[in-house]
């Protein structure tokens, strides 16, 4: 009994010891990144990112947020399908909440969905094409960022009925919102932002754009953060 209970015992506690893991993983994982002190700058990162194609962007930016004057202006194009794309959101949301006055993050679509994407030559993601129309919808109605995260929490191919019911957790107007999943001039700002990452040689997603550099892939918040620093210093700000 005594060997049962000290077994219980090391049990629970190593049960406490597990959830405080976790609990702290998730906070590492959520908790805003500063940007480095310039000794800590990532240097490999740098260069990597310094090697890469410059491009220019053309074309409406209909979603943005964060800073009026920023350090680095990043747009993402992505897919409402694509894992990574979900996780790009918590990168940004961390390095916002850290440097709210660094940075400027703009939203264009790119849709891994032949229904209406004419690069996808194999299906990858179907039902990204919807979801994408469906957030334009939203933001007819002011709610774009609050319908992207909720597109983001499920990543399932929604049916057009379950598109409708996020929009009503949203307290949309949803009989506006339906009507506008028909609407031809929504579908075509899909098709142009599809058209503008295919300009510039964008093949997958999430593939983001920082003051001109294009990177494939999600960096981690703390490398994207060194770049603040590197422009702070040029900037003259500490």
């Amino acid at each position: 009994a005594f060997f049962n209970a000290v077994g219980y015992a090391v049990l629970i506690a190593g049960f406490g010891w597990m959830q405080s893991q976790t609990t702290a993983a998730v906070t590492a994982e959520t908790a805003p990144v500063p940007a480095p002190i310039p000794t800590a700058v990532d240097e490999g990162f740098l260069k990597f990112y310094n090697s890469q194609k410059i491009v220019s962007l053309t074309g409406e930016e209909r979603h943005s947020k964060g800073s009026a004057q920023p350090l680095l202006t990043v747009s993402e194009f992505v897919d409402f399908r694509c894992p990574q794309c979900a996780r790009a959101r918590l990168t940004f949301k961390q390095l916002m909440e850290g440097n709210p006055n660094d940075i400027r993050l703009i939203f264009r679509h790119y849709p891994l969905d032949s229904s209406c994407n004419p690069s996808v030559s194999q299906q990858v993601h179907p039902g990204s094409c919807a979801a994408s129309i469906a957030a334009e919808c939203a933001g007819e109605q002011s709610k774009f960022w609050e319908y992207a995260d909720l597109l983001f929490s499920d990543q399932k191919e929604y049916t057009r009925a379950e598109l409708s019911t996020l929009a009503e957790n949203l307290n949309l107007d949803v009989t506006r919102f339906q009507a506008c999943l028909d609407d031809g001039k929504v579908k075509e700002r899909i098709r142009k932002d599809i058209e503008e990452a295919e300009r510039i040689g964008i093949k997958a997603t999430p593939t983001i754009v920082i003051n001109g550099h294009l990177i494939e892939g999600l960096p981690t918040p703390q490398k994207i953060a060194s770049l603040i620093t590197v422009e702070r210093q040029r900037a003259g700000k500490k």
